[in-house]
């Protein structure tokens, strides 16, 4: 009982001081939501918007990313209690025995209990070094974040289109297969007439088959396209599903800054580069707290303690002060501390610089690749009409018999070719735009992607 007495005034006290009495989050550093995953509707058509944000979801990476944010503001929070004094309490009951020619009582109990508090008031900016590492780590870890996002969102966006793109190359094939069994149809024509050799049909029959041969290819990579893209999704790869065709747009999709303007504005807004940049921060402020380490403290202290024993009347001790710590030798620990920061924070500077020289050749590839996919697009669909009216021309000559089945194969090969140059520059142009969009690290931009699509 009279334990209870001593210690009741510090158990109050502990108690407001303890997790018990605190929130889960006192400093206000856990800001980042956890992710909630919407369910899709596999029977109802998916739109891209919708798969990027499933795909994003389910990626075992973005759950990574999230909790390498969420371990990083609680670092932030814990370099903050540094600022703030702590309080411990300690209480003790003993049980003594004693026997002896001089013990005047055997049997008797002793109590004590004591309540501490310590504040540091100066340590030469350990804890503020420690404080700023904390805050730069959890930037970094935030566009490390970002860059992550940005990554699977381009990479759905190219599964998207490669559905598409693959299901109009099969449709390219069909049509070629089509065109090859009427040249087929009319060889065997020609050859029950009399007027042609049967080298015509055989060389008609083989044009056929390499047409069946490119249809069964074109459905094994349509095929492929979807089991990819259903996996991205969260799905199994044989799930069946229908995907939003792309709209038409009217939009200029071509950039209206220089190439060098765009460079420049992908070092300012690439989240990965930012988020190295950053981390020659953190390996900074490491460096200033591994330098600061060694250096004196000064603390504020104060005390409360109590004791009851059954041989004595209770007393009580309180005590206020500051303490001035002063390391001497640490066994060099401080120095190879140091040695160890300086070469980390190299090591950082080098990633960092790498990284930018990655960026802008990042851009550069972006925008030629753009360009080049604007010009492809406008230069096949001339070369799509051209082949369209040369493999008519060569067919009706040749049902007229004034042509050759050479000139007929030679066409509708060239038609087939141009065909499928056609669907491929469509669906490049498309995907350049958000591939430029990425390496400027610009999410906005991506998102805003999404309306542009190709007919």
């Amino acid at each position: 009982m009279m334990l209870f007495r001593l210690l009741s005034p510090l158990l109050l006290s502990g108690f407001l001081f303890s997790p018990l009495g605190a929130t889960d989050d006192p400093f206000g550093v856990m800001k980042l939501s956890p992710i909630s995953c919407p369910s899709l509707d596999n029977t109802k058509p998916l739109s891209l918007s919708s798969a990027v944000s499933s795909a994003l979801c389910a990626n075992p990476q973005t759950h990574s990313a999230w909790a390498s944010v969420t371990y990083q503001e609680a670092l932030l929070g814990g370099s903050k209690a540094a600022y703030l004094p702590t309080v411990t309490l300690n209480g003790t009951a003993l049980r003594n025995h004693d026997t002896g020619y001089l013990t005047t009582q055997g049997n008797y109990t002793k109590t004590n209990g004591s309540l501490a508090l310590n504040y540091l008031l100066y340590d030469f900016g350990n804890r503020d070094a420690l404080h700023d590492q904390a805050t730069f780590a959890l930037f970094s870890a935030q566009k490390s974040y970002d860059n992550l996002f940005q990554t699977l969102f381009f990479n759905t966006v190219q599964g998207y289109y490669a559905i598409f793109q693959a299901q109009a190359s099969l449709d390219a094939y069909l049509s070629a297969q089509n065109a090859a069994k009427e040249s087929l149809e009319a060889a065997h024509i020609k050859l029950k007439a009399g007027v042609t050799i049967p080298a015509d049909t055989l060389q008609a029959q083989a044009a056929y088959a390499q047409a069946l041969l490119n249809r069964v290819t074109a459905e094994q990579t349509l095929a492929l396209a979807k089991g990819n893209f259903a996996t991205l999704l969260g799905w199994n790869a044989d799930q069946s599903f229908t995907i939003i065709p792309p709209v038409e747009t009217t939009q200029n999709p071509l950039p209206q800054e220089s190439l060098h303007a765009l460079v420049t504005k992908a070092s300012h807004t690439r989240p990965d580069l930012i988020a190295a940049h950053t981390d020659v921060q953190t390996a900074d402020a490491t460096l200033r707290a591994a330098r600061a380490s060694g250096m004196p403290t000064l603390s504020l202290t104060s005390g409360f303690s109590g004791m009851d024993t059954a041989m004595a009347s209770p007393t009580t001790n309180s005590n206020v002060g500051v303490v001035l710590s002063v390391p001497l030798f640490t066994g060099y620990a401080i120095t190879y501390k140091i040695a160890a920061a300086t070469a980390q924070r190299s090591l950082k500077e080098a990633l960092a610089d790498t990284l930018d020289k990655q960026v802008a050749l990042e851009v550069y590839t972006a925008y030629t690749n753009l360009m080049a996919a604007h010009t492809k697009e406008q230069l096949t669909t001339d070369l799509l009409n051209s082949a369209k009216a040369s493999y008519a021309s060569a067919l009706g000559r040749y049902k007229a018999g004034v042509g050759t089945i050479l000139d007929v194969t030679t066409a509708q090969s060239l038609l087939s070719s141009a065909q499928q140059q056609k669907v491929a520059s469509l669906y490049t142009l498309a995907i350049s735009r958000v591939a430029l969009a990425k390496a400027l690290g610009n999410t906005e931009q991506m998102k805003d992607e999404l309306t542009k699509e190709v007919p």
